[in-house]
């Protein structure tokens, strides 16, 4: 196998083949990955803060973990339904 081929691969393998395996494009699993990376900083602010001023952000920080793990779930419901 010449470089070029095995650069080729090698980039496949880095960009597109888990995007495709999940039946997305590059850039709608980078976005749906993007969200939730913001949902999760998000969250990690929000609970410094409330762990500091137990008032401030009472369901806030939960909330935005419960919407990361949600789209998760559905990603993995979606998976099954295709399979079946």
């Amino acid at each position: 196998m010449d470089v070029k081929a095995l650069f080729k691969c090698a980039g496949y393998n880095l960009f597109l083949k888990h995007p495709q395996e999940k039946g997305l494009t590059y850039f709608s699993h980078m976005k749906h990955a993007l969200q939730n990376a913001i949902y999760l900083v998000m969250a990690v602010i929000v609970l410094v803060i409330h762990s500091v001023f137990p008032r401030c952000f009472e369901s806030t920080g939960s909330t935005l973990v419960k919407r990361v793990y949600h789209n998760f779930h559905l990603d993995k419901e979606d998976e099954k339904n295709k399979i079946l």
